[in-house]
Order: structure tokens, then sequence, then C-alpha cells
């Protein structure tokens, strides 16, 4: 579980990094419409990376569930953020059609992990 929230708090450093990279080093070189992509990409990678966190911290849950959910949820944000950040610096716009399999990545996990924690309150 450890490796996990490492995992987390790396992911939260790269969303924090990325954001002010944007901020800093492509505003001026990018387009307002790319930048707002690259800002959406980071608001969701940093949000991502705080539901991580709340994933790992959740006693209702097997190590086993979030663990997975963990690693599910980061393959989410490298589809999802990954494409955008790669759209936002040039990448063809058919990288695009790789953005909403992330977020259905996400969606599905939360969704199990909703449906988990809903058994295991009735478990109690």
């Amino acid at each position: 579980m450890k490796e996990a929230a490492a995992v987390a708090f790396f992911n939260l450093a790269a969303a924090v990094g990325l954001g002010a990279f944007g901020t800093h080093a492509l505003q001026a070189r990018i387009e307002p419409d790319q930048l707002a992509i690259w800002k959406t990409s980071q608001g969701y990678h940093l949000g991502v990376g705080v539901a991580i966190l709340a994933i790992m911290a959740l006693p209702l849950l097997a190590e086993r569930t979030r663990k997975r959910a963990a690693w599910a949820m980061l393959a989410g944000t490298a589809l999802f953020s990954g494409s955008l950040y790669a759209l936002a610096v040039g990448a063809p716009r058919i990288a695009g059609a790789i953005t909403p399999f992330g977020g259905a990545t996400w969606i599905v996990t939360l969704v199990i992990l909703g449906v988990s924690v809903y058994r295991s309150k009735q478990a109690a």
C-alpha cells in the first residue's frame, strides 16, 4: 500500500510542476486555447492525485482494492491528462481521441469503489 501512496504523492508533485511549467514557460509560447487545454489537464491531474490519496486512506476498502483503484486512477491520468498535455503542445488532434478513455477509466474506477464501499457498509 505504501507504494500506491508514494505514487499518489509523485503524481501530485508532477501535477504541481506541470501547472507551474504551463504558467511560466508555456504561457508566452502557446495560444490561449492551447493553454486552456493545458490547465484543464493539470486541474484533473491534481484532483486525481488527491483522489488517490483518499482511496488509500479509506479503511472500508480492502488493501488489494485500494491498490488496484490507485493504479487504475493513475492509468486514467496518463490517458486523460497525458493526451491533453500532448494536445496543448502541438500533438496531432487525433491524440484527443485518447482523452475519453482516461475519463472513462476514472468513472468506472470510482463507481466500482462506490459499490465496494456500499457493500462494506451493508456487511457491518
